[in-house]
């Protein structure tokens, strides 16, 4: 009697246990997508390491906010930080100083 009381509490039990649905929806993408998240996820790579490639260096130097403003959700409010940074840190920094790609 014993026995069958535990045996249909486990079934019960295992009855009354929600199984977790997995429903991923996925999308495709198209390759310049993909390489533009490729390129930012690689800087999450290694990043207590020193950069080798200086790639980063190179994109940072060469990127213009102004010139890709149109790309940003809100290019107001990207102007207005933009014209604020400017002002505020007008200053001189040392060229061996490079700021986003762990270089020390």
């Amino acid at each position: 009697m014993k026995t069958a009381l535990i045996l249909i509490g486990l079934v019960a039990l295992t009855l009354g246990v929600a199984v977790p649905k997995h429903d991923h929806k996925f999308k495709s993408v198209d390759a310049e997508f993909a390489s533009k998240q490729k390129k930012v996820l690689s800087l999450f790579e290694h990043v207590e390491e020193n950069d080798q490639t200086a790639e980063c260096h190179k994109v940072g130097l060469k990127y213009n906010i102004e010139a890709n403003i149109d790309k940003y959700t809100n290019p107001l409010s990207v102007h207005t930080h933009h014209a604020e940074a400017d002002n505020k840190f007008s200053v001189i920094v040392d060229s061996s100083q490079v700021y986003g790609c762990a270089k020390y």
